[in-house]
């Protein structure tokens, strides 16, 4: 029994050691408090008073189970319908993604399928592939200066302003489309504007078949006195009465420009669909000077 004329004395123990606000330990002796000491455990009153609450004492595993724990009261008190919606619209979001993958996935397909390995792309500086267009050929004539169809195509993707997968997903058709308007509208610039905006690499030669065909071959041959004798062959006659064929017969429609058109064509001269008359004209009477 204490001595009830001495003042009260604290005994060190037993005695609480706390690692934070909830994790709290008793200890017996000096030895329980030194292990527990070295396990982290300290008085109450040693607790970080920047830290009342005590969670950034608390292990990963506690915290995560604390916010599952608030989570699953905050949707208990939700009503029956938001529960609903919420469940529904993950579903949704789930399906659209699935939807957009098979969509591109069959895009990719019937392009592969329509295209085959024919369709020209361009490779951009970043190194991402642009897909082109195979019904214009390798080189497109621009006023009088042909340039590669990579730099047409390219031109045509920045003004088109769609996204590199965007533009390689449109159909064929579309693409084509976009790459003809793009054409059609640097025809119609002045050729200066034309030649800096593509750069001067993208400047090319014409066409093989082209040069083949812009003038009759012609071989010469030795005459009797040994003199050059310059004669066409079959194949030049034959195409200049065809050509003759098809501009009696067009002109009897009284489309002149379609049988200027038809003419040049026959003698492998280009042309463009936006040249006049006189125009067409002057290639032709160039032609035949040649």
């Amino acid at each position: 029994m204490s001595d009830p004329n001495k003042p009260y004395e604290p005994q060190p123990y037993p005695k609480m050691v706390y690692k934070d606000r909830a994790t709290y330990r008793l200890v017996s002796d000096e030895a329980e408090h030194q292990e527990a000491t070295d396990e982290g455990y300290v008085d109450f009153n040693d607790l970080p008073e920047d830290n009342p609450d005590g969670l950034e004492t608390r292990s990963d595993d506690w915290l995560r189970g604390e916010l599952l724990r608030l989570a699953a009261e905050v949707i208990k008190s939700r009503p029956r319908e938001e529960l609903i919606y919420g469940i529904r619209f993950q579903y949704q979001q789930a399906e659209k993604a699935r939807l957009e993958e098979e969509a591109k996935a069959k895009a990719e397909e019937a392009f592969k399928t329509e295209e085959g390995d024919g369709e020209p792309a361009v490779d951009d500086e970043d190194g991402a592939v642009i897909y082109g267009s195979s019904e214009h050929p390798d080189a497109i004539l621009i006023g009088e200066t042909y340039f590669a169809s990579a730099a047409i195509v390219g031109e045509a993707f920045t003004r088109s302003g769609l996204r590199l997968d965007a533009w390689n997903e449109l159909p064929p058709s579309d693409r084509n489309a976009l790459i003809q308007q793009t054409i059609d509208q640097l025809a119609e610039a002045n050729p200066n504007e034309v030649l800096h905006l593509l750069g001067e690499d993208a400047v090319t030669e014409a066409p093989a078949e082209t040069n083949a065909n812009t003038a009759p071959e012609v071989v010469e041959e030795q005459g009797e006195e040994g003199a050059p004798v310059e004669a066409e062959t079959e194949e030049a006659t034959e195409a200049q009465e065809d050509a003759v064929e098809v501009v009696e017969a067009v002109e009897g429609e009284g489309d002149v420009i379609a049988a200027l058109r038809a003419e040049l064509t026959a003698l492998g001269v280009p042309w463009h669909h936006k040249n006049n008359e006189a125009t067409l004209r002057g290639k032709l009477a160039e032609a035949k000077a040649a």
